[in-house]
């Protein structure tokens, strides 16, 4: 639990003044050093470029200037934006600029900064410089512990940034279970070999029943470098088997947004975009997409096909495929 230490308006101007002098006179402050260190190590793991930044500290956070400080990060202050498909392009701006982004997403925006400032608080400006962002300023929410609360190239980045999207070899590893069968009560033996999963039994003549075999994977974690952990997106896919046939797979895709997800302003959406037989084997593929900020997912016609829009924010989609197999 964080304690905060009381302080009144005097001792709050007191701190302020002693943090501008030493500003003054060319010495970083705490919080200064706090946010450049977490913005040094941010750029030591992106692939887009920072022709420079600069920080300043710019004021501490009172009871009476904590709504102004709000309201001013909100609409005073720049946010990125990012494309999964293009992770070495930054570009940034003002919300205010954006009339597209829904009236929603900013009340979500101005609850988030709301929940991150308390009295006490150091607010750090951060001036950018990219070959594809021009210049930018962003505001830093440095708590009394000296410990970065937010920074929106920090928040709205993700970590790792491109998202590492694991391929389908990764998917399935050589480890071995058992499953007990819901339709025969039978144990059943499996092993999942890349790309495969492979179904076996013990028991001598099972082939003749019909057996299934379910199992989960986790295709990718989305994170947030301030608050950590924020979603996973997992398959679930079972083989009905018939004598060494595969009659067809029951998959599903979720993304754990919502009751544990610790990151404001973050949409996922998977589909089961096909289902085929191949002799033993069904084919399973699926569609993935995030959008993480101010951006906003879309579903085509087709109910399967997704796309990300917006400028400001982060986002993506990719898609993979499973071969859910039974054992011959």
């Amino acid at each position: 639990m964080n304690t905060r230490i009381k302080t009144n308006g005097l001792t709050i101007a007191l701190i302020m003044g002693l943090l501008l002098m030493g500003s003054m006179y060319g010495e970083e402050t705490p919080q200064e050093l706090a946010v450049k260190e977490a913005i040094n190590s941010l750029l030591g793991q992106v692939p887009y470029e920072m022709t420079t930044f600069k920080v300043k500290f710019a004021d501490t956070v009172t009871s009476e200037n904590r709504d102004d400080w709000v309201n001013k990060i909100v609409t005073a202050y720049s946010v990125p934006g990012l494309n999964q498909e293009a992770p070495d392009i930054l570009v940034a701006g003002l919300l205010t600029d954006d009339a597209s982004i829904p009236i929603e997403k900013i009340d979500e925006y101005v609850n988030l900064i709301d929940s991150l400032i308390d009295p006490g608080d150091s607010i750090v400006e951060v001036q950018y410089e990219s070959p594809t962002a021009g210049l930018f300023t962003t505001a830093a929410v440095v708590n009394e512990e000296n410990r970065v609360e937010f920074e929106a190239l920090l928040f709205f980045t993700p970590d790792p940034w491109p998202l590492e999207v694991k391929t389908d070899e990764e998917l399935l590893t050589s480890t071995a279970f058992t499953h007990k069968d819901d339709k025969t009560g039978v144990e059943i033996h499996c092993a999942s070999i890349p790309n495969m999963l492979m179904l076996t039994s013990a028991a001598a003549g099972l082939s003749a029943f019909s057996t299934s075999c379910s199992r989960k994977w986790t295709v990718s974690t989305i994170s947030n470098r301030i608050q950590g952990k924020c979603a996973e997106f997992s398959i679930t896919a079972t083989a009905d088997c018939d004598g060494g046939d595969c009659n067809g797979a029951i998959s599903e895709c979720t993304g754990t947004c919502g009751a544990h997800n610790n990151c404001a302003l973050l949409e996922t959406t998977c589909k089961i975009s096909k289902e085929t037989i191949a002799g033993n084997c069904c084919r399973v593929r699926v569609n993935f997409a995030y959008a993480y900020g101010f951006k906003s997912i879309s579903v085509g016609k087709d109910g399967v096909t997704l796309s990300v829009t917006g400028i400001l924010g982060t986002g993506g989609t990719w898609s993979n495929t499973l071969n859910v197999c039974c054992s011959k």
